[in-house]
């Protein structure tokens, strides 16, 4: 018995997670949503926290990296402040 062909409409779930992410993230993937793909289950619940804080967070996005800078000095995150700092840039 021949294998289904594929339709061109299939998609990856892991594929669609990634691309959900990485329009919730300005167009690009993180080390860390790479790093969570080798879980779906993980890089979903993710995605959920980033939906559910967008949704009903009531900081505006400047406050919401001012934070993520601050806990990035605090714990000597040289990741963390990387991608406050871009966050940051972003947003003018």
């Amino acid at each position: 018995m021949p294998a289904p062909i594929a339709s061109e409409q299939s998609v990856d779930p892991l594929t669609e997670l990634l691309e959900q992410v990485r329009q919730a993230s300005g167009g690009r993937l993180l080390a860390l949503h790479t790093d969570l793909a080798r879980s779906p289950a993980g890089l979903s619940a993710y995605l959920g926290l980033r939906r559910a804080g967008s949704d009903y967070g009531t900081l505006t996005p400047m406050v919401r990296a001012a934070i993520m800078l601050t806990v990035g000095v605090a714990d000597d995150g040289a990741y963390s402040q990387a991608i406050a700092t871009s966050s940051r840039s972003t947003l003018g």
